[in-house]
């Protein structure tokens, strides 16, 4: 945030652990209103330049749920590293007008999402990948890369746009399936709406499916065309200061191994088929229930936009949220090379530390040192980095000591059914993914796409965050082990090696030892 000399806008909350968080706000109006930290996508503190692109994906994000008629303005501050979030009132004329364009884009586009997907957003999408990927050209010197930078905001913003308008509609699919479900089906509507979108193809599972059978090729995988199709991702969603499986391929390496001596029916394509078969029996289920042949047909129309979302959410992720926004990495990195060149900073990745604001700074001052300011913005973020952040700040949030007792039981949502006990594993970043052994429970904030491969090793999820919809809970359920999530706190609360039930029916863990 931005620093003020003015005193009475510092505030302090309190941590889970009891470290003091303190805020300084940018007015004593932001004060008043309660922000609330987005856990799934920023769960640890954001590096300048993840920061950065975030704010321009969220600029083509806004503008394109206009353009389709379902704005959802919001605004955020950062603290420490940590964005938080609150949603703002619509005037009555855009609602009125947004209705209206609602309503026109539904009737246009909504049974023929996945063809759009497939012949217009997806290969835009890979067009503006090729765009970064060839960004940087041969001697360029540090003055024409920065003069070009803002070409790289563009893309930022355009695939923010693509993003909203390819998967803010499948959204609004699934919401109208489950509340059919819910009409027709009563109590069991919920877990029905669940069951019958379960097994689907998509870009997570066919992952796991890829590297199960390279772990089992022979005589030695073929890594490289592993790579070539599946490495340009990272751990997070926005976070572009890691490298990818292509620069860094340690996390395909463990797993490789954990797969290598993993029995046949634990592969990821054994375990979605189990989901498939269980989907079309509970599919022929609730179709038989269903007498009147006017909600039959409306309910088979229903089903199959609710499947298509299913596989959209997972591909949008591995095609947009991965592949694309990590290719960011590509022209941040050239600038990085130039900075090396003139001793701006030390290494090429330090450029993620910086804000594009401060490049120009550079480029027409070549004396200019940023290696004290880089060394200390790690050490904040480093910090920072070990803290789980206060859930909500301003307003009338909480400034006291939250943190949770460890009373034996926490309770979040149901989203993958199942119960299983085994040995908590609470794993933050995928550099510590190697202690996930078979049959231990993975305990972490949220995942992010490139998680995919531990759900074959996992006995069952717990994550602090994320909905019904979110790749954690699309993911458990494809692979058919157990799962709750928003289950808040669950990583401050649960130790690593602790012996805990999860029930991902009841959307209960309990601590056993």
């Amino acid at each position: 945030m931005t620093e003020l000399p003015d005193q009475s806008l510092n505030a302090t909350y309190i941590c889970p652990d009891g470290t003091v968080f303190p805020v300084q706000w940018p007015s004593s109006e932001a004060a008043e209103f309660v922000w609330s930290w987005d856990q799934v996508k920023n769960p640890i503190p954001f590096t300048p330049m993840a920061r950065h692109f975030m704010e321009c994906k969220r600029a083509g994000m806004t503008r394109a749920s206009e353009k389709i008629g379902r704005p959802s303005p919001s605004e955020r501050v950062h603290v420490n590293g940590y964005a938080f979030a609150r949603s703002l009132p619509l005037s009555d004329e855009l609602a009125a007008k947004s209705l209206a364009v609602a309503a026109e884009d539904e009737e246009q586009r909504i049974d023929r999402l996945l063809g759009l997907w497939h012949d217009e957003y997806l290969p835009e999408v890979e067009e503006l990948i090729d765009q970064l990927k060839g960004w940087s050209r041969p001697d360029e010197s540090l003055a024409e890369l920065v003069a070009r930078f803002s070409a790289v905001d563009a893309i930022g913003e355009r695939l923010g746009e693509l993003h909203n308008i390819a998967m803010t509609l499948p959204g609004v699919t699934m919401s109208q399936y489950q509340a059919f479900c819910r009409d027709e089906f009563g109590d069991d509507g919920e877990q029905i709406s669940i069951d019958t979108v379960g097994g689907m193809p998509n870009k997570s599972v066919e992952s796991g499916i890829s590297l199960w059978d390279l772990a089992h090729m022979t005589p030695e995988p073929d890594l490289t065309a592993f790579l070539a199709e599946w490495g340009q991702r990272n751990e997070s969603f926005f976070e572009i200061a890691y490298p990818t499986w292509l620069e860094n391929p340690r996390f395909v390496l463990t797993t490789i191994e954990n797969y290598a001596d993993s029995p046949a029916d634990h592969s990821p394509a054994a375990m979605q088929d189990r989901v498939a078969a269980h989907r079309i029996k509970r599919t022929a289920e609730a179709r038989s229930r269903l007498k009147d042949s006017s909600k039959l047909q409306r309910f088979d129309e229903l089903l199959r936009r609710a499947q298509h979302n299913t596989i959209l959410m997972e591909d949008h992720q591995f095609h947009i949220d991965q592949r694309a926004h990590t290719s960011l990495r590509y022209p941040c990195l050239a600038i990085g090379d130039a900075l090396v060149e003139q001793e701006t900073i030390d290494t090429r990745d330090d450029v993620f530390y910086l804000h594009p604001h401060e490049f120009p700074v550079a480029a027409n001052e070549p004396d200019t040192r940023y290696q004290d300011l880089i060394a200390e913005r790690r050490a904040d973020r480093d910090r920072w980095a070990g803290v789980i952040p206060p859930r909500q700040i301003g307003g009338d949030s909480p400034s006291g000591a939250t943190k949770p007792a460890r009373d034996g039981v926490i309770n979040g949502s149901a989203a993958s059914a199942g119960i299983a006990t085994g040995t908590a594993r609470v794993i933050l970043t995928l550099e510590d993914a190697h202690r996930l052994q078979r049959g231990d429970i993975l305990v972490t904030y949220a995942t992010a796409p490139p998680w995919t491969p531990l759900f074959a090793i996992a006995a069952a999820i717990v994550t602090d965050a994320g909905g019904a919809l979110s790749h954690c809970a699309i993911v458990a359920r494809e692979y058919g082990i157990p799962a709750v999530i928003g289950a808040a706190g669950a990583t401050a609360r649960i130790a690593d090696g602790d012996t805990i039930s999860v029930d991902g029916t009841a959307g209960v863990v309990k601590l056993i030892t």
